[in-house]
């Protein structure tokens, strides 16, 4: 079988050939050539864009302010309208009886103990608005008198702060004040409050001592008899022996 063959193919470098040999690609390099040719100029541009799209974005920050149950949280405690966690919206919260624009009813043990007041210091309001004389309650003047006998003059107080001020003073190693002249130091431990007074205080203990209790003193009849080496038989009431 004869097979019809180009001379040029067989023999590429033979007379009447051409100089140049171009032989015919296979499919792998006509597709990479074909891949190669229809890059576009701008080829390396579009890789930076999909690489700004494609490229990881930054890990989103904690913002617990927005949370649903601190938001439910925060709202529950001001009384205002949220959801609840059943997914239900619960309305604001409302006083049940109002008397006045700025008036409401209230417990007067729990008003008393909120404001840290007596109960006679409430009740007595109403008892002078009951009068028919009395257009506004009085003015409570409790503890604001100066008529105190018991009370310590202004100057002698400063007197006494300005004696403190004088004391000695160290330095403290623990300090954290940026002052370090005026603030971190402190008072020796010899002018202690206790250590100052203590000739003036009076315990129990010594005044119990020295008024209620009776003393006990051994005998010294004992003593001697005891140092020669005998033994008291009599009776210190009367004096006799068994």
């Amino acid at each position: 079988m004869n097979l019809n063959t180009n001379e040029s193919d067989s023999k590429p470098f033979s007379a009447g050939s051409s100089d140049d040999y171009k032989p015919e690609s296979s499919d792998y390099s006509d597709l990479e050539n074909k891949n190669y040719t229809t890059r576009s100029p701008n080829y390396k541009q579009k890789i930076v864009k999909n690489q700004s799209v494609v490229s990881c974005k930054r890990k989103k920050k904690r913002n617990p302010v927005m949370w649903k149950r601190n938001i439910r949280k925060r709202k529950l405690a001001s009384g205002e309208e949220h959801i609840n966690t059943a997914d239900k919206v619960l309305p604001a919260r409302k006083p049940d009886r109002i008397l006045g624009p700025y008036a409401f009813e209230v417990f007067k043990k729990a008003f008393c103990s909120l404001h840290g007041i007596s109960r006679k210091r409430v009740e007595l309001i109403p008892q002078h608005l009951s009068k028919p004389s009395t257009i506004t309650a009085p003015q409570d003047m409790r503890g604001k008198y100066k008529n105190n006998r018991n009370t310590i003059p202004l100057e002698v107080t400063e007197n006494i702060n300005k004696h403190i001020q004088e004391f000695p003073r160290r330095k403290l190693h623990y300090g954290r004040s940026k002052n370090l002249e005026a603030e971190n130091k402190a008072y020796d431990a010899q002018f202690a409050l206790q250590k100052l007074i203590y000739d003036n205080v009076m315990t129990v203990a010594s005044k119990y001592v020295s008024e209620d209790c009776m003393p006990y003193y051994p005998s010294l009849k004992n003593n001697s008899q005891n140092d020669k080496g005998e033994t008291d038989t009599t009776d210190d009431n009367n004096g006799s022996k068994d």
